[in-house]
């Protein structure tokens, strides 16, 4: 992340300063409060099991600004550690990680699909390398806390990005693209994980689309057309569809494929 200070963060969520200065500079987005430094904005998550709020009173020592839902005590506003109070951390996260991505007008690839996603991601990143500096994901950083994470580290030496992006449940992806708002999109295939959530396979496809919310007519989605589903969006989508594939349909296809021992060739 380039610098940010903490009167951009301001902006960005629409939070309240309960002290420290707006004019604080802030350099990284962490959720782990174990690892926190100064220059670090602290973003404390409520887990199922474990509520981060409960080390706030450890991280203000150590970090640079704080977001909380949480009442702060006096004592802490002693500490060099601006403190924002906001409705929903994890909102707000995204809110300051969809702030920063529009700071940088690269071409962003959004790569999603019920599997094949981090290879997807790593063989289009790889080729890419070879005339750009490419930004891409952190570690398998794709969920609606790692995304953010993964734009913190952004910045303005990359010339393409090439981000992953998973969901498992309702409205996932559509706050993902609100953050990674890419200009082209790759879909590996319709499968059945996170059925239990999203019922059919038809809703997975249905959710997984919302990827190129913030795509133009101009802008290109890549789709499996061996995958029945996804052929089925044939001329529905308000984007450029390239196919690819086996299938003699396909806009790119590969051919003469073969299993030779264990290896596909």
């Amino acid at each position: 992340m380039e610098q940010v200070y903490v009167k951009d963060l301001l902006l960005a969520t629409g939070g309240t300063l309960l002290c420290g200065e707006e004019n604080t500079p802030v350099y990284d987005i962490v959720t782990d409060s174990r690892t926190l430094k100064k220059g670090d904005l602290f973003v404390p998550l409520k887990g199922e099991k474990v509520d981060a709020h409960r080390f706030l009173d450890q991280a203000v020592s150590s970090c640079s600004a704080a977001f909380t839902m949480e009442p702060v005590e006096e004592a802490w506003c002693q500490k060099d550690c601006a403190l924002i109070a906001v409705e929903d951390t994890l909102t707000a996260m995204q809110q300051v990680a969809a702030m920063l991505r529009s700071r940088y007008q690269i071409p962003v690839i959004g790569v999603t699909g019920s599997v094949g996603k981090t290879t997807t991601r790593e063989m289009i990143a790889k080729a890419l390398s070879s005339e750009k500096k490419v930004f891409e994901t952190i570690k398998n950083y794709n969920s609606q806390v790692g995304v953010p994470l993964t734009l913190a580290k952004l910045d303005s030496s990359y010339e393409i990005a090439v981000l992953e992006m998973g969901m498992s449940n309702f409205g996932e992806m559509q706050r993902l693209s609100d953050m990674v708002r890419p200009d082209t999109a790759v879909m590996t295939c319709i499968g059945v994980a996170h059925i239990e959530q999203l019922k059919t396979q038809e809703n997975i496809r249905a959710e997984k689309l919302k990827i190129i919310s913030h795509m133009k007519k101009e802008d290109v989605i890549y789709l499996n057309g061996d995958d029945p589903l996804l052929y089925a969006c044939k001329d529905q989508l308000p984007c450029t569809i390239v196919w690819y594939g086996l299938g003699s349909h396909n806009d790119f296809r590969a051919e003469n494929c073969r299993i030779e021992g264990e290896k596909n060739v």
